[in-house]
């Protein structure tokens, strides 16, 4: 069954990451390594390290072999490590690192996960998650937003959105599954990754727009 594996190279500088990046695409491998290696390696370099993704474990390692190779021809070291994708957790974790398979391993990453987004909006110093509502009229997200002073749950109300922010998804799931049973009919919910959490991966000028989902007057 295909996975999704990684080979990070960390090098001694950004110089070498790119060089060694340009090699492996240019390389003319022989037919043994091509095999193990499958169909495609998608290889990627950020400062001073290079990130080879692979199907399998086997290609993974076939890879660490000939980046060690090519490392070696040109008198470099590194630190390469070989990890897995872990879709519960939500994170790379050692190759010798068994998936989950039952329930309660399933939930031990997940809580992994939840965890780990938690210290990140503590150090964001914002909620990376958010419980949003748009009411159908602007009385109606009036109301709500006083319940929920009144309960000294913190939020933010503009014009008919009312946003709650949340350190994880799922207490980010809670709040909406929450909206959604308080709130009157054709009130719209979503759960999601804040502003500040988006603009992290995906920069954007339109930041009062984004912020505020736009589209719905």
């Amino acid at each position: 069954m295909d996975d999704d594996w990684r080979l990070r190279v960390n090098l001694a500088g950004a110089e070498h990451a790119k060089a060694l990046t340009g090699r492996l695409e240019a390389a003319e491998l022989g037919d043994d390594v091509a095999r193990e290696l499958g169909d495609a390696v998608v290889v990627s370099h950020d400062g001073p390290e290079v990130f080879l993704y692979t199907a399998t474990q086997a290609a993974a390692l076939a890879a660490e072999r000939v980046v060690r190779a090519d490392l070696a021809r040109h008198g470099l070291e590194s630190e390469i490590a070989v990890s897995r994708w872990h879709p519960d957790a939500e994170d790379w974790e050692p190759a010798d690192s068994a998936s989950a398979t039952t329930a309660a391993q399933r939930e031990a990453e997940r809580a992994r996960l939840m965890q780990r987004e938690d210290a990140e909006s503590a150090a964001h110093g914002v909620p990376d998650f958010e419980a949003r509502a748009v009411l159908p009229t602007h009385h109606a997200a009036h109301e709500l937003s006083e319940r929920l002073t009144r309960e000294g749950v913190p939020h933010t109300r503009r014009w008919r959105y009312v946003l709650i922010g949340a350190a994880d998804e799922d207490a980010a799931h809670a709040w909406a599954q929450r909206l959604r049973d308080e709130s009157p009919p054709g009130t719209e919910v979503t759960e999601e990754g804040t502003f500040a959490f988006v603009e992290q991966a995906n920069p954007t000028p339109f930041k009062g727009v984004a912020a505020l989902g736009g589209g719905v007057p």
